[in-house]
Formats: structure tokens, sequence, C-alpha cells
């Protein structure tokens, strides 16, 4: 399949409770000329219950996961754990995109699962690189 194509279908999930966070991952996100559906879900509860019922009717799983770990509800690390256990979504690619610089954060993403693990950067122009890069490299995970 042409790389080019596939970016422009891209559907992700993005499972992010800041709104200041939300608007500038869907600005940079949109920037980025992606095509196809975003969902939002603002905690870990919600982003594993919109998984199970995506599984359960048959539904298209999302390309892409963008997983904080700090949370409410069901926090990230945790999120991370069921995806990756689930056989359904277990082969959805999730990266985590964080504000923790923890080592033990990181370990934990990598240990459970996560295709990669992102600083969530201070300004838009970096977050514009990052979603960039993530979204022409998406199809590689």
């Amino acid at each position: 399949m042409n790389a080019e194509l596939k970016l422009k279908m891209l559907d992700i999930l993005l499972v992010e409770d800041n709104p200041d966070d939300v608007l500038l991952t869907e600005l940079a996100i949109k920037e980025s000329n992606i095509q196809g559906s975003f969902t939002l879900a603002n905690n870990g509860k919600a982003a594993l219950e919109i998984l199970n019922d995506i599984v359960s009717t048959g539904e298209k799983l999302p390309d892409l996961i963008l997983l904080d770990i700090n949370l409410p509800k069901v926090n990230g690390l945790e999120v991370l754990k069921e995806i990756k256990s689930n056989k359904s979504t277990s082969i959805i690619p999730t990266i985590v995109f964080t504000s923790s610089d923890a080592m033990s954060d990181m370990r934990s993403s990598y240990e459970n699962g996560a295709e990669l693990y992102i600083r969530k950067p201070n300004n838009i122009q970096e977050y514009k690189k990052i979603m960039k890069y993530i979204v022409e490299n998406s199809f590689r995970f």
C-alpha cells in the first residue's frame, strides 16, 4: 500500500485529559493534512470503553493511539497494559505522549508494549514537528 495513501486515512484515538494539550495536538494533526477520524477520550476509563465498543461491534480499530500517562479514572500505564494484553487491540500502534520525564514511566511504557515514548514539547512548533514525525512514520510501527 502506498504510504501517502495510508497517511491520508489515519484514524487516531487521542487519550488526553488536558484541554490545552488536546487543542495543541488537534491543531498539529490538522496542519499535517490528515484525513480520517479523530476520537478523543479524556480519561483512561473512557479510552477502554471506546476500544471495547469498537471491538464488540466489529468496527474498524484506530490506526494509532496517542496515550497520556497521567489520566483520571484509569492511568495511562494501566490503559496501555489493557490495550496490549487484549488480542483484538494489541495490534494498534500505541505511542505514549506525556509530560512525564520519569525514567520509570518510560521503562514501564516500553515494557508494556508502547511503540514509542515521546515527551510533550512546550510550544506549538515542536508539537507540529512531533505530530508530523508520528504521522509520517505511523505506518512503520
